[in-house]
């Protein structure tokens, strides 16, 4: 079974937990899976599993803390996500850069493959989450 399955799965488990009122359960199942998520190449599940927890009031709300899959990328990396978050395309980073369009390509497939994101939107707004909202 792919990864993002079974931890999607897991998260549907903890979460039926927690209507159920096993909590010590839930809580379990969402701390293992907000440490390993990142590991299978779903970041935005393990975020999921923590926002989660700290909804249900079984975990600190670490949001200051930057995410494992943020502190991840490379400085370089960083920087080609700051200018996706802003809308810039491929062709205005390579150009704002310094860099090919092709190379600016290859960093933002790198950058949503280590934080989960499913394409340019969702790595804006995590962005935007790990930085307090703010995109600049």
């Amino acid at each position: 079974m792919p990864a993002r399955h079974r931890d999607l799965a897991a998260l549907s488990l903890a979460a039926a937990l927690l209507a159920a009122g096993d909590r010590k359960s839930a809580a379990r199942t969402l701390s293992a899976l907000a440490d390993i998520a990142s590991t299978h190449g779903v970041s935005r599940i393990g975020y999921w599993a923590t926002r989660l927890a700290v909804s249900a009031g079984i975990a600190e709300d670490g949001d200051n803390a930057p995410s494992p899959a943020m502190e991840s990328l490379t400085s370089r990396e960083r920087q080609v996500l700051a200018l996706v978050a802003e809308g810039l395309t491929n062709a205005q980073i390579g150009a704002r850069l310094f860099i090919s369009p092709k190379t600016a390509s290859v960093h933002v497939s790198a950058i949503l493959s280590k934080i989960g994101a499913g394409n340019r939107a969702e790595a804006a707004a995590l962005f935007a989450a790990a930085h307090g909202g703010s995109l600049g």
